[in-house]
Formats: C-alpha cells, structure tokens, sequence
C-alpha cells in the first residue's frame, strides 16, 4: 500500500513526528516563500493503528459481555 501525504491523517502523522522537523521547514518555506529560522512541534499526535484499535474493541467486547 502506498502513502499518500494529501492524505489529511498521513499528513498530520508524517510532519507532526518529532524528528520530522526539516521536512516540515522545508516544506513550509516552499509554500509560503519565506525563511523560517525555527521549526518547533507543539502538540504530539496520537494516532493508533487499525490493528490496535481493532485489539482495543475486541477487549471492549469481551469486558462488556462476560
């Protein structure tokens, strides 16, 4: 499966991942035609992937209906 970064959730993964700081820059720069001295992430995101949301809703499931 290939990523696609127009992706909304990919994007915000990709680019919001502390170490990612120069893709981000550059990217920025290169939209809004200016330098940026310094790049500093804010808020880490939180993003699981399906299989642990699926691991998540199948504890629900059984706490639920024991």
């Amino acid at each position: 499966m290939e990523l696609n970064l127009k992706n909304d959730i990919i994007f915000k993964a990709f680019f919001a991942k502390q170490g990612n700081q120069k893709y981000l820059k550059s990217f920025l720069e290169a939209l809004l035609k200016e330098k940026i001295q310094k790049i500093e992430i804010m808020r880490r995101s939180k993003f699981t992937s399906n299989e642990k949301r699926r691991q998540i809703r199948k504890n629900r499931y059984k706490s639920n209906n024991k």
